[in-house]
């Protein structure tokens, strides 16, 4: 008798979409818990693969918390870039007035 298949797929290490899911997975822990203290465990297990891949891709559990910190510092550059390309005045709040 052979044993049934798994349902889970096989994550491989060339699969670019396993880093992406270590990510994700890692970061929605550390929202929920509001800490970045998240057990590389259960980040794996949030992403469904194996632990071992989070050593394969970040080399430490430090590796991926800065991978993160890469990550979302470039998203939030790009977003200033594309507004300071607006060129928008400032709101009048914020614009210098002149003492009277």
């Amino acid at each position: 008798m052979s044993a049934a298949p798994r349902s889970r797929k096989k994550a491989s290490p060339d699969r670019p979409e396993t880093r992406e899911q270590l990510l994700l997975a890692a970061s929605a822990l550390m929202t929920e818990r509001n800490t970045v203290d998240v057990p590389v465990g259960e980040v794996a297990a949030r992403a469904g693969v194996n632990a071992a891949l989070v050593n394969y891709y970040f080399r430490t559990k430090t590796g991926l918390w800065l991978e993160l910190v890469r990550r979302d510092a470039q998203v939030a550059l790009g977003e200033l870039d594309r507004l300071m390309a607006l060129d928008l005045p400032p709101p009048r709040s914020c614009a210098g007035t002149s003492p009277a």
